[in-house]
């Protein structure tokens, strides 16, 4: 077979294999600003750049408005970021500062990252207080495997490495499954012909069956929330740009894409007139039992006012008439 015949194929292959990762994935716009993925069994915010809307949102509302949101994000976080301890930072505190939320772009460092999501949950952002940054476990369900030799795999086989599919990498799977994304290169290690540089943020809604899309989708680099000590002071991240995940240091710049945990169908609170028909209903449901018991206590005392006649007629030895029903 000649070079270009095993390009050709797998091309074919990696495209099947799409294929079938598509059929069990299955996106469902919730409303309000977030996507549910039944496959992971999370909820990722709609908008991939939430940073940067609200930011360009806090310097639209006058001068020095920046300044103020980054202040607002590291005080709900008391201006610190817990994380794993290294020789790098042998306490585990790292402090906040300015230069870790970059721009209004939203390339934030991993503590700046980090303290982002801290300030969603704060504010109860979208009606939800448990975001976090998603998560990275081993392809294997044991431990991490890493690319050798400065080339990453290409197959999907290890943690380090290009097209991943599997559901242990939200990011991977959300990127390369459900956006159905090309790597820059095919499993086989060659380039892929597909690829373009630029992530695709659409996909099918299965909740009308129609075309939907993520907005403000970056391709550049997006933050796990998963730190590691393999290079420390590093942290997983996954290239939107060549759909590589990878480890960078934290002090790198890379962008938030919140989730959280299980669907987020949002339950609207009863509006007046719901709880006046409710109110209603219960006190008319109230009088009609309270009659009920009434009737009932009456017709009781009348039983009992006719068993004692009774007994009263039995002691006079008078005749007794018993009424058939």
């Amino acid at each position: 077979m000649t070079m270009q015949g095993k390009h050709t194929l797998s091309a074919l292959l990696t495209i099947v294999g799409i294929i079938a990762n598509n059929a069990n994935a299955a996106l469902f716009d919730r409303g309000n600003g977030l996507i549910f993925d039944d496959t992971l069994n999370v909820s990722w915010i709609k908008d991939a750049n939430v940073f940067s809307t609200l930011a360009n949102q806090a310097n639209a509302s006058g001068p020095g408005g920046y300044g103020r949101f980054i202040d607002q994000i590291i005080s709900a976080n008391n201006g610190k970021i817990y994380d794993t301890r290294s020789y790098l930072n042998p306490s585990g505190i790292y402090n906040l500062h300015g230069y870790d939320f970059g721009s209004s772009s939203g390339e934030l460092t991993w503590w700046g990252a980090a303290a982002f999501i801290g300030y969603l949950n704060n504010v109860n952002y979208l009606g939800f207080d448990d975001w976090r940054l998603p998560d990275v476990k081993p392809i294997n369900g044991t431990v991490f495997t890493y690319s050798s030799a400065f080339r990453l795999t290409t197959n999907g086989s290890d943690d380090q490495g290009l097209n991943i599919t599997s559901t242990q990498s939200e990011l991977a799977y959300n990127f390369n499954v459900n956006l159905n994304n090309p790597n820059y290169r095919l499993p086989d290690g060659s380039q892929n012909p597909n690829w373009t540089g630029i992530a695709n943020p659409e996909f099918e809604d299965l909740t009308n069956n129609v075309l939907d899309s993520f907005i403000n989708l970056q391709s550049y680099g997006y933050w796990s929330g998963l730190d590691t000590n393999y290079i420390p002071g590093g942290a997983w991240y996954l290239s939107t740009y060549s759909g590589a995940q990878d480890i960078s240091l934290k002090t790198s710049y890379y962008s938030v894409w919140a989730v959280r945990s299980g669907d987020s169908i949002i339950i609207p609170e009863p509006n007046t007139i719901t709880l006046l028909f409710i109110g209603v209903f219960g006190f008319i449901f109230h009088r009609k039992r309270l009659c009920c018991i009434k009737a009932r206590l009456f017709k009781s005392q009348v039983a009992e006012l006719q068993i004692r006649a009774a007994l009263r007629r039995i002691q006079l030895g008078m005749p007794i008439t018993v009424a058939m029903p």
